[in-house]
């Protein structure tokens, strides 16, 4: 059984990811159509919780909301 002792949720009430961006937006250099960025933030994240033997999700109603679980570490 795995306890989570930290859980972290970010919510974005501007423009929504879109669908198309959904199954590549943790992979490096993606952007979206208006993306000023370099396309690794996220990867970034995703690669940090991946290594914490953590979780990381995309949800996308109504708002873009993240949210991270992060495993207890003995």
């Amino acid at each position: 059984m795995v306890i989570y002792i930290i859980y972290l949720s970010v919510e974005n009430d501007g423009d929504q990811i879109e669908e198309k961006h959904s199954q590549s937006i943790f992979e490096r250099f993606s952007q979206g159509t208006e993306s000023a960025g370099s396309g690794l933030g996220l990867a970034i994240v995703a690669e940090i919780v991946r290594l914490s033997k953590g979780t990381i999700n995309l949800e996308r109603s109504p708002k873009t909301k993240f949210t991270i679980c992060l495993p207890k570490q003995n």
